[in-house]
């Protein structure tokens, strides 16, 4: 590939995301007849087309559906191999990000803001990046070279990633005002309203699967903690949530957690990254963690 090549394909993917020509023109800050000339000139080099455009509007081809994923690839790559040799420039530069999940950044317990000022005034030439990214997505994230350091729970983990405990996460079990449960404190008519709630869970890891409550009835999913509280909080579900995500909602009594010696789980948060990372950026976000967090 020639220099000429890359930057065609910065454009193909850049009207990719922007889904068609007219919209890519404003993130490409060109005109149309020069994304059009540029497209034509991938093709050519290509040898077949990669899109239709027109009346009907822009649609991949499916050669150009692979010519996409395939870039997706060689670009993560590039990008990973951009920030290794600028973190070996003998001062830290480049870029590093930082995966986490939902609700994360407002845990008093786990500061990961005085992680990142630290690491700031350590790294100034390092642009650090946190992303919000559902712990299923983290470990493939991580894999891929799209970040470089993950926050969150990990059931199992791929043998390439190194997992490092940074603290327990107290899950209560909530309902809302107005839920049969608020207001009941006898345990046995409590345990018979849990059996006969409606009960939303995560998607991707419900708490059932973990045994931890095996009598909850799940009737419908969310994939992050946001959506889980606000469901909670209309009175009809219950729901494990994060204890700092709900302390401020249980102390305005807008939410009750049920009793915590029969309800609640401990979920480990843990930090990841690729054990082949080699990047003294990794290192020192992770020493900065450990001094803070730990």
């Amino acid at each position: 590939m020639q220099n000429l090549d890359l930057k065609l394909m910065k454009t193909f993917a850049a009207i990719v995301e922007c889904d068609g020509f007219s919209a890519a023109q404003y993130r490409l800050n060109v005109s149309l007849s020069t994304i059009s000339s540029t497209m034509s000139q991938l093709e050519s080099r290509l040898g077949f087309k990669v899109c239709e455009r027109g009346r009907r509007g822009f649609e991949l081809t499916e050669g150009g559906k692979v010519v996409y994923e395939e870039w997706q690839k060689t670009s993560r790559s590039i990008d990973a191999f951009i920030q290794a040799v600028e973190s070996f420039k003998g001062e830290m530069r480049g870029h590093v990000t930082i995966a986490a999940d939902d609700f994360f950044v407002s845990n008093v317990r786990c500061p990961i803001y005085k992680v990142v000022r630290d690491f700031a005034r350590k790294a100034p030439n390092v642009t650090l990046k946190i992303e919000i990214v559902s712990p299923p997505e983290m470990e493939k994230a991580l894999l891929d070279n799209e970040v470089n350091i993950a926050i969150g729970p990990f059931q199992e983990a791929s043998p390439a990633i190194n997992l490092s405990k940074v603290y327990l996460e107290k899950q209560l079990l909530c309902c809302g005002r107005g839920h049969p449960a608020f207001e009941t404190t006898n345990p046995e008519k409590l345990a018979n309203i849990v059996r006969e709630s409606e009960y939303i869970g995560r998607s991707y890891a419900d708490v059932t699967s973990l045994n931890v409550n095996t009598e909850l009835k799940k009737s419908t999913s969310a994939s992050n903690t946001e959506a889980i509280l606000v469901m909670v909080l209309t009175g009809r579900f219950l729901g494990y949530i994060p204890r700092h995500a709900c302390e401020n909602w249980i102390a305005s009594n807008e939410l009750r957690a049920l009793p915590v010696d029969r309800y609640s789980y401990d979920t480990p948060i843990y930090t990841a990254y690729r054990k082949d990372h080699n990047d003294p950026r990794v290192k020192l976000f992770l020493d900065c963690a450990s001094r803070i967090v730990g």
